[in-house]
């Protein structure tokens, strides 16, 4: 669990630059923004592979139980985190979904760390999707007091089409290939893990 949570110090160090406004100013005006964007990425790459890695990692070594979530919880977040998958894409285009939620990608995060939360109840994936629940809420928060959200220039029911089929290919991808491959953890109904 050590490389997870120094995963998450990292990711979170980056992103939570974007909560602290005046010290995200204060580095692009030293550093200059392709310099802050680079280093930026690094960081937050650095510390998703290590989060990816380290939770990984915790999983193979034996759960750390803290509850046990009731069966319909589960399939009902592999329902759910189909809408946070297509919130995701949204949060790219110009789209009536994006236009409706202001932030898609914040509540596609919110959406995705409630429902691992309720769907499993080991130490290690409550420290992870806690983690990122607060750090997404602490940024919609801090949107609201920051800035004045500006609508898309023309929103087009194209773009939510392209964002439902986008949307729905990364979520099989992510159900059928990266969660039983990656993690080890088959969260479709019918496969044995």
């Amino acid at each position: 669990m050590t490389y997870m949570l120094l995963g998450l110090v990292l990711f979170f160090s980056a992103h939570g630059l974007q909560i602290v406004g005046r010290t995200r100013l204060l580095l692009l005006e030293r550093m200059g923004r392709n310099l802050y964007t680079i280093v930026y990425s690094i960081v937050s790459l650095a510390g998703l592979a290590l989060i990816v890695f380290g939770f990984a990692d915790y999983r193979s070594g034996g759960l750390i139980h803290v509850w046990f979530p009731p069966l319909w919880i589960r399939h009902m977040a592999l329902l759910v985190n189909w809408f946070a998958i297509v919130f995701f894409v949204a949060a790219y285009l110009p789209c009536h979904i994006r236009r409706t939620l202001r932030h898609p990608m914040l509540t596609g995060i919110m959406i995705l760390a409630i429902t691992h939360l309720l769907a499993n109840g080991d130490m290690g994936g409550m420290i992870l999707f806690g983690t990122f629940l607060s750090w997404a809420v602490a940024a919609r928060i801090s949107i609201r007091f920051r800035a004045v959200y500006a609508n898309p220039v023309k929103a087009s029911m194209l773009f939510d089409f392209l964002a439902l089929a986008v949307g729905s290919v990364a979520y099989a991808i992510i159900v059928f290939w990266l969660h039983p491959h990656i993690f080890n953890i088959h969260v479709w109904p019918g496969i044995s893990t």
